[in-house]
Formats: structure tokens, sequence, C-alpha cells
């Protein structure tokens, strides 16, 4: 198998400030490689970045063509809009969601039950695959709530 990559040289200049802050890892530092070569965006940021496109912030949901994919939506005791799994840093592993209430269920207890983890098993990837193609859960108003497609 051959990969190929797109490499691409260009004067950088700072818009604010006077540095360039290089993609870095903590337990490594900032990306270094090869004769003073510095990664300025890896793929997962460039991944980070393209999946903003897919959210649409003034209706605080996703863009109407993945309406159809499930995805956790955040809401206060209220109602109100305060985040969802597109937008968590770390995804349906936020606090948030595994710490918050589902329909009256514990947050991780519910991903648990609907990825089909069980402790010591396998991975189930059918049971992963139906969580994220199929949902049977109703939109709630609980601090957190599934998704439902569209019929």
């Amino acid at each position: 198998m051959t990969t190929s990559r797109t490499v691409i040289e260009a004067e950088l200049v700072p818009l604010a400030g006077s540095l360039i802050q290089p993609t870095g890892f903590p337990d490594l530092g900032a990306a270094e490689f090869g004769n003073d070569q510095l990664l300025v965006e890896s793929a997962q940021s460039m991944a980070n970045w393209l999946e903003g496109t897919t959210w649409d912030s003034a209706r605080n949901d996703q863009v109407a063509e993945l309406s159809v994919l499930p995805y956790v939506r955040i809401v206060g005791q209220d109602g109100e809009f305060l985040s969802s799994s597109r937008l968590e840093a770390h995804r349906l592993a936020s606090s948030y969601i595994m710490d918050g209430d589902i329909n009256g269920a514990k947050g991780r207890d519910w991903l648990a039950d609907r990825l089909g983890l069980v402790r010591g098993r396998p991975l189930d990837y059918c049971a992963v695959a139906r969580a994220c193609f199929t949902c049977s859960l109703p939109r709630s108003r609980g601090r957190g709530s599934r998704r439902s497609p569209a019929p």
C-alpha cells in the first residue's frame, strides 16, 4: 500500500502577537520532525475543524443534512440548550453525559447499556452499530437526551 502526503511550504506570519502555536502533545511537547520542521495542524486537529462545519450554532443543532444521525443533546432542567455530544471535547465521555441523567438513568449506565458494554467481555460491534444508527429513545427534557432520527 502506498501513502501519499501533501506538503505545503509557506511563510507564516502571526495575526496576533509574535508566536505561532504548533500542534503539541502534553507529554511530548511541540510536534517537531525532520530538519527543523514543525507540525502546525495535526490530522486530529483538522478533523475537529471539519467537524465544526457540521454544526449550526444559530439553531444549536447539527446541520439539516445530518439530522438523521443520532447524538446526545444536553439541556438544563428548564430545557435550555447547554451543549451536545457533538460539541463536547470528549464527545460521549464528557462529564455532562457520563455524570448526567438521561431519562432517569445515570449517563454512564445508559451509555454502557446502549452500546452493549459488559465488563470483561469483548466489544459487541453489532450493539454499537445499532446504537449509532437506530434510536428508540424519545427526545426528553432531562439534563441529557438522545436525539431520535427523523421518521
